[in-house]
Parts: C-alpha cells; structure tokens; sequence
C-alpha cells in the first residue's frame, strides 16, 4: 500500500506538470489492443511493424498488444466487457462489431476519427460499420470471402480455366477428387468448405447460398433459410459429400489451410488473409502463388457472382480511460499508407481506404479479384439485429453440420434452423 507521503508525491507531480503547462495527454499511456492479429504468427511481424511505426510518431503512448485466437475473441472480450477487464481497443471483424455495439460495450468513434480518416475509408465500408447512425468501427480491411482454387490439381484434371458456375465447381472439384491420393498417399479432396459448428462454416455456406437464390429472410424480415434454394444448397453439399469430393467432414477452415497448402485440395473458401498463412504452411513463401488462384464465387439462379460482406474492423471499448489516445491509433491505421501496403504484402489484407482503390500497388489480379468480389456482397443474416449474430450464425452451422456429418435430410435440417431462428428473433 502506498504510504500518504507517496501519495502526496503523486499529487505534487500532476499539480506541476499541469502547472508547467504538460497536458495529463501528453503524459506516458498505455494502451492495449486485443485481436487474433497480435497472436497469430503469420500477422505476428505485422503488428510489430504497427506497434514500432506508431509509437515513434507518439513517444507517449505505449501500444499493448494482446492475441488472442480468433475462436475465442468474441467470447473473451464479452467476458471482459462484463467484468470492467476490456481492452482500450479490439481487432475484431463484421460478424462481431456491430454485436459489440448492440451490446453496449463500444464507444461511437463519429468525434474521435478525424475528418481526414472518415473521408479517407471507402464510403460503403464506413456505413456498414454504423449502427443506430453512429460509428462504431473502423474498418481495417475488405476481406470478401473468395474461392481458392488449386490451378495444379486442376490442371491433372484437364481443366485450364476456374469454374464460373456451380456445375463447372461441382464438374471439376469431382474430377479432382478422382485423382485419388498423393504422392504421400493423402486423399486428394475436390472442395472443402468449412463444415465446423462455428460462424465460419455458415459463412462458407451461404456465398453458395445465395448463388443458388436464396436469402435468410423476406422483405418482411421473416426467416425463409428453408426456402427451396437453401434446401438445394445444403443438398448439393450432402451429395458431394456421399460421393467422396467434399470433404474432411466436419473440419474447420484451419484444417482446410493445411490442406490446401499440400495441395491435397481442389478448392476451398478463405477470406485474403488466407494467402499469407498457406504460403507459411507450405514452407514456399510466394513460390507456393504459382500453385493457385482465387476467382469470385460461382453462379447458379442469380447472375451476379454474390459473396457475403466481411471486414476486419477495429472498435474502442468504453471503459478505455484514455479514448483520445487511443483514437491516435486508428488515425494513425488509417493514413499510413506505407504500413498498410506492408500488410498486405505479408498477408494478402488489403486496405479500406479509397486511394487502394487507384494504388498502383494493388493492381495484381489478387487484388483485383477480391475487389471485384467486395462489389457483390450481402451483409449475412441481415443487419437489424447485430446483437443475435453470432447465434443466427450458430444455428446455421448446426443444421450444416447436421447434414454433412449427421448425414439428416437437408429439409428437415434447415425447417428446425428456421423454427429456432424465428424463436430467438421472438417472430
């Protein structure tokens, strides 16, 4: 315990700083930020690069960095929420930001962005990140979910160009899946989705989803997840399952990496950021690019090539006691043109801001599929209730996993995902 002559130092020192005219601001603070960027070590090198970058442009701010795995975030930073531990700031995405504000645990950033920052991010990935017309993320990076296709399998399998319909995916994903095994003696599978119970394997399945013509609810707002489309999507998925193509069953997308980077995969669903970690698992670097493509999601009943929106975003908890502080960070995210084209060279994540739009830097074919992509998006399982999110999400992934592990009829599986979304949205 501090004795009352320290604490009395403690109290001179405020008084003199302030009377020497040294704003409490310009003091040293810390400020922490929690995300699974921090702790992954594909992102690890960026983020020293972000923590290095900005505390030489802010002497007095100490910036924290705190991972943690992307499978336990949301669930943590509630927790911490709830218990006055948050964070100053979250590395977050859009399956969880707007819940975040729904729940009350953000701070609105409409007077602590810049001007400048406001105008710099794209329109339409500032306005997504509004909730009751307040901002309340900022956008790191678009990261449209795309399809990964393995150009070397694909090759074997006497196709040259990547599938542009869901009977070209489901032709040459089944081609591929005949070539057998590798060299290891591996199976060799066509496609492979995210099949897990978490919000990835929802957010696989329903790019096809609406491809087939679908969509999580009527102009109503009532849930119709069991229309005919979806019976079809989740058909399709169990047919290509009982035939040997899709697959592992029931494994997530870190499993699917893995995979994809022995190339003992044909195709599978990944946001950019994808990029960076099969090029480390493959032990190539960017030799391992030679080896793939990515293309924007196949057609069935529309004729656009819809994906779902998806953004990392970075939000401010209301418990920080420095907000000012830590509102230099996002500007300072955010006008650093240098250090976002660093991170997207490492890993593939490009940046919100209009002027990538025109840079030079990112006009590979890469970039510009996920940009093309990012123009055709539905904002998954609607934008009125952020606050169920990640249940609606968790109810998806159980009638998925259902029908591709559990082998259950498609409808059956979807008629109860339907009965308990309407239950949880008290429709």
């Amino acid at each position: 315990m501090k004795s009352r002559v320290e604490r009395k130092i403690g109290v001179a020192l405020v008084i003199a700083l302030l009377v020497l005219g040294v704003p409490l601001w310009a003091q040293k603070v810390n400020i922490s930020i929690a995300g699974w960027g921090p702790g992954e070590e594909t992102f690890k090198p960026s983020w020293a690069m972000f923590k290095q970058a900005f505390e030489a442009q802010n002497p007095n701010i100490t910036l924290e960095l705190v991972g943690i795995p992307y499978e336990n975030l949301r669930d943590q930073l509630v927790v911490r929420a709830q218990s006055g531990t948050a964070p100053d700031l979250a590395q977050i995405d859009s399956a969880m930001d707007l819940e975040m504000a729904a729940l009350g645990y953000l701070n609105p950033l409409d007077n602590l962005l810049t001007a400048q920052t406001k105008s710099s991010v794209m329109k339409a990935l500032l306005d997504a990140s509004m909730y009751k017309g307040k901002i309340y993320a900022l956008p790191q990076s678009p990261v449209a979910y795309v399809l990964y296709c393995n150009t070397d399998l694909a090759r074997k399998a006497g196709f040259t160009k990547p599938p542009a319909t869901i009977d070209e995916l489901t032709q040459q994903a089944t081609a591929i899946s005949k070539l057998g095994k590798d060299e290891n003696g591996n199976k060799i599978w066509g496609f492979s989705p995210d099949t897990a119970r978490w919000l990835v394997a929802t957010y696989d399945f329903l790019p096809f989803f609406y491809n087939f013509g679908g969509q999580e609810f009527d102009d109503q707002g009532r849930v119709t997840i069991n229309n005919p489309a979806g019976v079809a999507t989740l058909a399709w998925y169990q047919q290509l399952t009982k035939a040997g193509v899709l697959g592992p069953a029931g494994s997530d997308v870190r499993e699917m990496r893995n995979l994809f980077s022995k190339r003992d995969i044909g195709f599978y669903v990944d946001n950019p950021g994808g990029r960076g970690i099969i090029r480390d698992q493959s032990g190539m670097g960017k030799d391992f690019d030679k080896y793939y493509t990515i293309t924007t999601f196949p057609t069935k009943a529309s004729s656009k090539h819809l994906g779902l929106y998806y953004a990392h975003s970075f939000v401010m908890f209301k418990q920080t006691k420095n907000p000012d502080a830590a509102a230099k960070f996002l500007n300072f995210y955010v006008a650093n043109a240098d250090t976002q084209k660093q991170y997207y060279q490492s890993t593939g994540q490009l940046p919100a801001t209009n002027a990538a739009l025109t840079d030079p830097a990112y006009n590979d074919s890469f970039s510009k599929t996920v940009l093309a992509q990012a123009a055709n998006v539905i904002r998954p399982l609607g934008k009125d209730r952020p606050d169920k999110h990640g249940q609606l999400a968790d109810i998806v992934a159980i009638a998925i996993q259902s029908v591709v592990v559990g082998g259950e009829d498609p409808k059956s599986a979807l008629d109860k995902a339907a009965s308990a979304m309407t239950d949880l949205l008290a429709q």
